[in-house]
């Protein structure tokens, strides 16, 4: 059975006059500190050469439980399988049948013909660009890559312009 989420909820403590024995002692840590403290506690025994994928999965809480549905405001910080802000009030939420009446007819969004086809949004050219700066300047990588047999028969022979023989 799933319990209660440990990470979204927070007591409230009072707070004692500051001559009291709690007050002076040392102040306890909050749940989610306390548990981000015991997912990585491994870390302080275990040599680097020694890490396991259990050691993994343990810092990343892969293996808690996932969060009872109602019981959490937002995602828990500490929790990967909390799934509550995730947008699923979208999903989840009642399908008004009126809404589909109001879309667009797709016939009426066709390309003209023989009109160019090609990708609208370039958001990630940057990454893939400094990946393909990167490995040429690996010269062994880039040295193979050359040395690749080529499937393309007119880039083998001649100057290696397509089409030009």
């Amino acid at each position: 059975m799933v319990g209660p989420c440990p990470f979204g909820r927070r007591r409230r403590r009072r707070r004692r006059p500051p001559g009291s024995a709690s007050a002076t002692s040392v102040k306890a840590m909050a749940p989610r500190l306390q548990l981000e403290k015991a997912a990585w506690r491994w870390a302080e025994t275990v040599r680097p050469e020694e890490v396991s994928q259990e050691h993994i999965e343990t810092a990343y809480r892969i293996w808690l439980e996932p969060c009872i549905r109602g019981v959490c405001r937002r995602n828990c910080r500490g929790n990967p399988n909390c799934l509550v802000g995730i947008g699923e009030h979208i999903w989840l939420g009642e399908i008004d049948e009126n809404s589909f009446h109001s879309i667009d007819d797709p016939n009426c969004e066709r390309r003209k013909k023989n009109s160019f086809v090609g990708l609208t949004n370039l958001g990630a050219t940057c990454y893939v660009n400094t990946f393909l700066q990167v490995w040429f300047l690996n010269l062994e990588l880039r040295q193979a890559l050359y040395l690749c047999p080529s499937t393309c028969s007119d880039y083998t022979k001649g100057d290696g312009i397509h089409g030009g023989k």
